[in-house]
């Protein structure tokens, strides 16, 4: 039994300062520590904290950092101690303990809304290992697929007994891959590269983290899901302040959504082998006061609307319609997303005149109402 204990005006800090997440969501915590409370932070590597922990005779304030089911003599020492805590750690967060972490699921989601628009018929998941975060991010791929009627031919775990070489020659092409982290994603485009695949035609690859380094240190520049990460440092430097006033003590969950795709070659929209397509998605993309019609862009593209119509159907797996109304609302999201126009100015930017009609199709894109979406955003 301890005695009556004395607690300091620190707080631990223990994340894997190695990883690129790391440096992201240190800034959104920081911020908040220095700005809204008088305490301060001291960093400890995960490997050293619970025995820094167990023989420091003051109680520090807080703590924030990784925790784990299968490690549970950190969470359960935190509690012996009445430490307040926050887990950031998405892959096996134990219960019991507020956790502040990506959507997962919505992550995921995100990842097949984007590869289902390339016109690939064949999907693929490599999951970081066994864990929940690998499969919510299956969950949330798996749900944006079966939309289109589409599923996930395989889905390989990090850890698991895979020859990379004989699993990417084993694929059926043209194929798309999420990956759960860009690590992984950077190794299977350069062994792509290696076994004379084309990259994004053969194969297109995304990864998730936007880390430069992956995404950018690579033969082939790496497309990837750019998580909020300073947002759910700050998120979770709140949660943590109300614990250490007193306030919102009950274990709870809090996921942050993530914020874009930074789209680069192993993904690009443009790299489809029919030149019509892609001078059509380029029409598409081009800034216009009035909304674009089938009709005229098969007339800009000086071709029949029937031949459009087939082409486009063979090379992106829907038609001319759907890519332009896919433009469209994605245009859409980033009004709603980066601006502080109405429901109704945005409709009316995209070209939409019936405001509901624009909320209805905007919710069965997105999963939710214009407002909502902001919301969640914001939150």
């Amino acid at each position: 039994m301890r005695t009556a204990e004395r607690t300091s005006n620190k707080i631990y800090l223990s994340l894997h300062r190695k990883q690129h997440w790391a440096h992201t969501v240190l800034p959104g915590i920081a911020q908040h520590i220095r700005n809204h409370t008088n305490f301060y932070m001291v960093y400890y590597p995960p490997e050293e904290v619970l025995e820094i922990l167990t023989e420091d005779s003051e109680r520090p304030a807080g703590f924030i950092g990784h925790l784990y089911t299968s490690e549970m003599e950190m969470t359960r020492l935190l509690r012996e101690r009445s430490i307040p805590a926050v887990n950031l750690a998405g892959l096996d967060p134990p219960e019991g303990v507020t956790t502040v972490t990506h959507d997962n699921v919505a992550i995921g989601r995100m990842g097949g809304d984007h590869l289902r628009r390339l016109g690939r018929r064949h999907f693929y998941f490599f999951g970081l290992g066994d864990h929940l975060l690998s499969h919510q991010r299956l969950a949330g791929f798996s749900a944006s697929l079966a939309e289109v009627g589409c599923e996930v031919s395989e889905a390989v775990f990090l850890g698991s007994r895979v020859n990379f070489p004989d699993w990417l020659s084993s694929l059926k092409l043209p194929a798309a891959i999420f990956c759960a982290s860009d690590s992984p994603a950077r190794k299977i485009c350069d062994a792509a590269a290696r076994l004379g695949m084309s990259v994004p035609s053969d194969l297109a690859v995304l990864g998730v983290d936007n880390d430069p380094f992956e995404c950018e240190l690579t033969r082939i520049p790496l497309s990837s899901i750019a998580l909020r990460s300073e947002e759910l440092g700050r998120q979770a430097a709140l949660r943590l302040d109300n614990m250490m006033r007193g306030v919102d003590m009950a274990p709870q969950t809090q996921v942050i959504p993530p914020s874009h795709i930074e789209i680069r070659l192993s993904t690009d929209y443009l790299a489809v082998e029919d030149d019509l397509i892609r001078r059509a998605i380029q029409h598409i993309r081009m800034p216009r006061e009035d909304p674009l019609s089938v009709g005229e862009l098969a007339n800009e593209l000086h071709v029949s609307r029937r031949v459009l119509e087939k082409r486009f159907r063979a090379a992106r797996g829907h038609t001319a319609f759907d890519e332009i109304h896919i433009h469209r609302m994605e245009r859409a999201r980033g009004l709603v997303e980066e601006t502080n126009l109405t429901v109704g100015q945005v409709s009316e930017r995209i070209g939409l005149a019936d405001t509901k009609r624009f909320i209805s199709l905007f919710r069965e894109r997105f999963g939710r109402t214009p407002h909502a979406y902001r919301r969640a955003m914001h939150s």
